[in-house]
């Protein structure tokens, strides 16, 4: 009350300033430092001086819970099946290789002159064979130290290592037997090279797939592809696949059936 009727009217005056704020609307767009409009001074919609003003922060830190074995198994296996097709499609150039050797000696009459200079059919099949085989070590072993070095555990830990040794060294000796038989077909050895490239490529890659996802699909596929299999084993190309593809997922059915039982 003195201010309202105090003499020169100053009090009067502030009263007044602040009574026309009052009935101002501000717009309501947020100001450069985070705020809306208020009063300063005289000014009723003002952004005010942000001179050290610190903007309010919100921090959020996020951790993902660990992997389960299960997770670690199902990634594990699934970089695992791609090694395992590249694989195939590398090693159906091996005994494509085989062939050409076999099938340039008969063209050029070369297994014709040792044959009639007292080479006997055995002792050169048997050496042929038996190049084949050790000369198919090699890819072999550089395979494996490739696996080795960018350590591909499902295919070469402990328990997978001697199986996958195993199935390569058995697909040596059984492809090579295969690529004997089939030289006889051709008499050309580019026909040749290319019959047996396209078709360790096919039984090797294609058909392994195929048998995959027919074992998946569901029970009745599951049915036909057990009877299938017996036919599709006719060819190394596939055991080798089929093989690696099961000692590949042998873990991950391993936690799968445990957390099945339990």
């Amino acid at each position: 009350l003195l201010s309202l009727y105090s003499p020169g009217g100053g009090g009067s005056g502030a009263t007044d300033t602040a009574d026309e704020c009052v009935d101002i609307v501000c717009a309501a767009d947020v100001c450069s430092d985070g705020m809306g409009r208020r009063k300063v001074g005289s000014d009723c919609c003002s952004c005010g001086d942000s001179t050290g003003w610190v903007a309010p922060t919100i921090t959020v830190r996020s951790h993902p819970l660990p992997r389960t074995k299960t997770q670690e198994a199902i990634s594990a296996e699934i970089g695992g099946l791609y090694v395992v097709m590249f694989v195939m499609m590398a090693f159906a150039f091996v005994p494509a290789g085989f062939v050409v050797f076999i099938v340039r000696e008969r063209e050029t009459k070369a297994k014709h002159q040792q044959l009639v200079s007292g080479v006997s059919t055995v002792a050169y099949w048997a050496s042929t064979w038996l190049w084949d085989f050790v000369s198919g070590w090699v890819p072999v072993a550089i395979t494996l130290l490739l696996l080795e070095i960018f350590d591909v555990q499902p295919l070469i830990d402990s328990a997978a290592a001697p199986a996958t040794v195993l199935l390569l060294g058995c697909w040596l000796g059984a492809v090579a037997s295969q690529t004997c038989i089939l030289s006889f077909l051709f008499k050309s050895h580019t026909s040749a090279q290319n019959f047996v490239l396209f078709t360790n490529f096919i039984t090797g890659l294609i058909l392994m797939i195929s048998s995959f996802l027919l074992d998946v699909l569901n029970e009745k596929t599951a049915r036909i592809n057990k009877k299938l299999i017996w036919i599709w084993r006719l060819f190394p190309s596939f055991c080798l696949g089929n093989g690696l593809l099961n000692v590949n997922m042998r873990v991950l059915l391993t936690y799968l059936n445990d957390e099945g039982e339990s």
